[in-house]
């Protein structure tokens, strides 16, 4: 099904092309959803929306109550590790994304058929998600990346490159995440108020904002994303071999070594599915393609991932397992603490 509304025809109306019954037909706003003015297809897609958005909501809010919880109790942990220190950026951003998704989704259904207009100045200030979705994936590929420097540095020998190890641990992650916020926040409001042109009331983000910016948002952070990723593969394919003379050291070493691979695996995984994937796709089929078409549910993989990310590094927390434990049938292997070995 081909749906392609033009400005002029609905007075000003924004509308996206889409090409696929399985992507999201949006098209706002209409004077009103019961207007004779409508077809029975206009009326359909708006059915649609109504429940892809719902849908996105439900899972959105879903992911942000786990990564609150997952942010709270990383916190509060007395004894924290560096891996920690690193969920808690991971989670901080998963969050921001969720309450982003939650605030433009809702926009969405409650303007859905209504016809007033905005400048694109006044989103900055009455919808939140166009900053949180430029911090929040800041938050999430700066993860990815942090995670890879700090795997490759912990499976290091504790001598060597004992400085640039603490600087990077304690300094690199605050730096990085200010500097690229403050740079990717600034460059998104910026081109808000140089294209500052009335658009719909529901502040729909690809609407808000250029598609200049927004593909070059998506490219950088996608980029920032697979280097993660790629340093981190790179390192397990030349991981060093012990040289520790004692048999039972080296076996410590070794499990260490895997328990931290193990769960930045895990991390590394979730986040290049459902951020690198749907951003990479959304930029080659823009540059290639010429179109901005993305599938509802490649973007609907994200706050599934940011969900599940969290659940599974909950359920990783010694005193998550406990009760778990206590209640269900399962058995956990017993988690090594890379501070706590040789």
């Amino acid at each position: 099904m081909n749906v392609v509304v033009s400005l002029d025809k609905y007075n000003g109306a924004a509308a996206l092309e889409f090409s696929s019954p399985n992507t999201t037909n949006i098209i706002f706003p209409f004077r009103n959803s019961s207007s004779q003015n409508l077809t029975m297809e206009e009326l359909e897609i708006i059915d649609q929306n109504d429940r892809n958005f719902k849908i996105y909501i439900i899972f959105a809010v879903l992911s942000t109550v786990a990564n609150i919880c997952l942010l709270v109790t990383t916190l509060r942990k007395k004894r924290k590790t560096k891996l920690d220190n690193f969920f808690a950026g991971f989670s901080l951003g998963s969050t921001l994304l969720g309450i982003a998704y939650t605030s433009d989704y809702a926009r969405m259904i409650t303007y859905q058929t209504s016809d007033d207009t905005i400048l694109k100045g006044y989103c900055i200030v009455i919808a939140i998600h166009p900053t949180f979705y430029a911090v929040g994936d800041v938050f999430i590929s700066g993860a990815t990346l942090i995670m890879a420097f700090e795997s490759v540095l912990a499976l290091q020998n504790n001598q060597q490159g004992s400085h640039l190890k603490a600087w990077l641990l304690n300094k690199f992650p605050l730096i990085y995440y200010t500097t690229v916020s403050v740079v990717d926040v600034s460059l998104c409001w910026t081109d808000i108020l140089v294209n500052n042109e009335p658009i719909p009331i529901a502040c729909y983000y690809e609407l808000v904002v250029s598609q200049t910016y927004f593909n070059i948002h998506l490219a950088y952070t996608g980029t920032v994303g697979f280097l993660g990723v790629l340093i981190f593969v790179a390192w397990l394919l030349y991981m060093p071999i012990s040289r520790s003379s004692h048999q039972s050291v080296r076996a410590v070493q070794t499990r260490r070594n895997w328990e931290i691979v193990r769960k930045v695996i895990m991390l590394i995984a979730l986040n290049f599915s459902v951020q690198n994937l749907p951003a990479t796709y959304r930029v080659f089929s823009t540059i290639f393609l010429g179109s901005t078409v993305i599938p509802f549910a490649v973007w609907l993989m994200q706050p599934i991932g940011f969900f599940l990310t969290a659940i599974i590094r909950l359920i990783e927390l010694s005193k998550i397992r406990t009760k778990l434990q206590k209640v269900l049938p399962l058995k956990f292997k017993k988690s090594v603490t890379p501070s706590r070995l040789p």
